[in-house]
């Protein structure tokens, strides 16, 4: 019997994510696999369509072999038992603390499973504590994710330097890169960086995806209801590393197989370095002007690196159809439809819209977004580069903030520390700003999908958008985000997809603009 822990010092990291998907990987070699979802929240548990309740609580399941046995659920997968959460789980370190070796007592607890389980995935909350302690006591692998930021590599290097400090024989520690944003350059910077530095990382990454953010709505692991999604996959090639890595130490790999702490250290080096560098350069390939626009109007460097994008005009729906159509090689690929409520604030004399700034809450079914941006930049050929701060509310704010008993824009300050803001502030001057008006918007999401240009292929995911503007205007467009470093290849496929497709290359204002024209009565499609 092989103990798998999923843990991490920090909370937020994908650690459910993980103990679901591999749980339910292992189950699917037909070896026998239990799951024990020990943080009270009982995410993994919720997953599963399992109540969080064992009978007698945790104290029973620490003492009494009868109530853990009896405490075990049946999952709707062959191989996969669950151990149910509990919310008496949060006493755990005082239970564990009762009695003679308070390390030991989970690993006690495991070992009757020997003859019943082949393997055990132990889903931890975050912080260090005695049940943390007994979890690197009864793992025989610690599966640490790692968002590739510097909090985060902070975290991991702190509990590298702990579990050097224990006196029992650690785990093998086996850490991976989770919620991956390669969008992100700090994310693709670290992330290769432990890649080239061969720092005992992991290879494979778990993207951050509306895909596994779906797991919470569906109930199910990824693999069983999108099976040829990128997350799916990268979950499954994963889990054959692991795999892989372990046959290769057999069960005698220690904290030496995974990354040392120094090794972080250096890693964690490399990643402030690169933040503080950004912090201090404009040297970006693709945005030089804008970062130079930027620092001229506001006196300081650009926050951090923004996002670029085009923006397409489209002509009808029959566009969308027509790109889906050649991008993916099929008239029926996966997407999925988004219905947005776009939201806009400003001051009386509208000072925010003359300056170049917008601040939107959109509403859409599942989540709401408070957005603050600053002036665009648009270089020839439709990449936009624009400044962008955005949070997450809850619904009774957003409906504050519609019916006027909640500021927008303290709720953003009091969320977020950027220029950008301060910035926004400063023109506002102190004014309230009033509710101006609204449009809708339908987006449907198609991709990823691998585009091929003159300079290489790029994987890029669409989204196609039909805008309904005050003035029974509507509008078409495509948007394509990518990396600046991947911008001349993505123009090159966007063209020749276009050209395919027999659709003019047109750029589109933001929407924020082409808003404002049409309440001022103005045509947008003119501006």
């Amino acid at each position: 019997m092989k103990v798998f822990a999923l843990y991490n010092i920090k909370g937020g990291v994908g650690k459910t994510t993980a103990a679901v998907n591999l749980s339910w990987l292992s189950a699917r070699e037909a070896v026998r696999t239990l799951i024990w979802d020990l943080d009270p929240q009982g995410a993994a548990t919720f997953t599963f369509r399992i109540k969080p309740k064992v009978q007698g609580g945790g104290r029973e399941v620490m003492r009494d072999a009868d109530a853990f046995h009896s405490s075990i659920k049946g999952t709707d997968f062959d191989y996969l038992d669950l151990l149910p959460a509990d919310f008496s789980y949060r006493n755990l370190d005082r239970i564990l603390d009762r009695g003679g070796e308070p390390e030991e007592r989970l690993a006690r607890v495991l070992e009757p499973l020997v003859s019943e389980y082949d393997r055990i995935f132990l889903d931890c909350p975050a912080n260090i504590s005695l049940l943390s302690e007994n979890v690197f006591s009864a793992a025989d692998v610690l599966l640490v994710p790692t968002i590739p930021t510097v909090l985060s590599l902070r975290t991991l290097a702190r509990l590298m330097k702990h579990l050097k400090t224990r006196d029992s024989r650690p785990p093998a520690v086996l850490p991976f890169f989770s919620m991956v944003d390669r969008r992100k350059r700090l994310h693709r910077e670290v992330c290769d960086f432990a890649a080239e530095a061969g720092l005992g990382f992991l290879s494979k990454e778990i993207p951050y995806s509306s895909v596994i953010e779906q797991m919470g709505v569906r109930r199910n692991p990824v693999g069983a209801y999108a099976h040829s999604s990128a997350p799916s996959r990268a979950c499954a090639e994963l889990w054959a590393e692991i795999g892989s890595r372990l046959s290769d130490g057999a069960t005698d790999v220690g904290v030496s197989s995974g990354p040392t702490g120094k090794s972080v250290r250096a890693l964690l080096d490399a990643a402030e370095r690169s933040a503080s560098v950004r912090s201090r350069s404009n040297a970006r390939p693709g945005v030089t002007r804008v970062a130079e626009k930027w620092r001229n109007m506001t006196g300081h460097e650009p926050d951090e690196p923004r996002e670029v994008e085009f923006k397409l005009r489209m002509r009808s729906e029959g566009d969308f159809d027509e790109l889906a159509r050649l991008a993916t090689g099929t008239a029926h690929w996966p997407e999925r439809t988004v219905i947005q409520e776009n939201h806009f604030f400003d001051t009386r004399d509208a000072d925010l819209r003359e300056a170049g700034y917008a601040l939107r809450l959109r509403i859409e079914e599942r989540r709401r977004l408070l957005t603050a941006k600053g002036p665009a930049t648009r270089s020839e050929g439709g990449l936009t580069d624009r400044p962008e701060v955005e949070v997450e509310v809850e619904p009774a704010e957003a409906e504050r903030i519609l019916s006027g008993d909640l500021a927008p824009l303290d709720l953003l300050a009091a969320r977020e520390s950027s220029r950008l803001i301060d910035l926004l502030s400063s023109w506002a001057g102190g004014q309230p700003l009033a509710h101006v008006g609204s449009f809708k918007n339908v987006r449907r999401h198609v991709g990823p999908v691998q585009l091929v240009g003159r300079g290489g292929s790029v994987e890029v995911s669409f989204e196609m958008d039909r805008t309904e503007l005050p003035g029974d205007r509507v509008d078409f467009e495509v948007e394509v985000e990518i990396p600046e470093a991947h911008a001349t290849v993505c123009r090159a496929a966007l063209e020749d997809l276009l050209a395919r497709a027999g659709i003019p290359w047109e750029t589109a204002p933001s929407k924020a603009q082409r808003f404002f024209e049409a309440l001022a009565g103005r045509d947008p499609r003119a501006v």
